[in-house]
């Protein structure tokens, strides 16, 4: 969870509007993702968790004051399309594990991101857009989460179902060295 805890808070503002908001829902979701991450295979882990996610009530409304001015061009799309273009840009899934998320093929999600896309002169998606949306995310991924607005601690599970740092540090290691393998 503390590789995906940073783009599942600004996910979840941008998608919901509201830090506030964002912040228990991103709170809830490992506290239900550490209780039940047992019952799956650890491929599934990603895809499971960010289901979670988009399962919250703060996520699945369009109703309520919008208080953030994160990627304010994103925020301001409906939300089917938000859900689309902020699972490309911000969860770092593959296009199989987005589909598998929405429960629908690549090619519908897909086009609503077309969609989205203001027209260049020819008429096709601007690409210099996407690219000015993906600068963005990277800038706001890129910017320190204040104090205040921090996620509660993750649950003792969760901690537990983490690698020890001898493990990680020995991985780190024999990844430089590519002749012992």
């Amino acid at each position: 969870l503390r590789g995906v805890e940073r783009r599942a808070r600004l996910f979840a503002e941008v998608q919901c509007g509201s830090a506030e908001a964002a912040a228990r829902a991103v709170s809830v979701v490992a506290r239900v993702f550490a209780g039940d991450a047992g019952r799956w295979p650890m491929a599934h882990w990603p895809a499971q968790y960010w289901r979670l996610l988009l399962a919250t009530p703060q996520l699945r409304t369009t109703e309520g004051t919008r208080t953030t001015s994160l990627l304010g061009a994103i925020a301001c799309l409906p939300l089917a399309t938000r859900t689309s273009v902020l699972l490309q840009l911000v969860s770092g899934l593959d296009d199989a594990a987005i589909s598998e998320v929405l429960g629908e093929p690549a090619a519908t999600w897909q086009g609503r991101i077309r969609d989205a896309l203001p027209a260049d002169l020819a008429g096709q998606p601007d690409v210099a857009a996407w690219r000015g949306w993906q600068a963005q995310v990277k800038q706001a991924l890129a910017t320190p989460v204040p104090v205040a607005a921090e996620a509660p601690a993750l649950p003792e599970a969760t901690l537990a179902a983490a690698p020890s740092a001898p493990h990680a540090a020995d991985a780190t290691r024999h990844r430089h060295v590519p002749w012992l393998w």
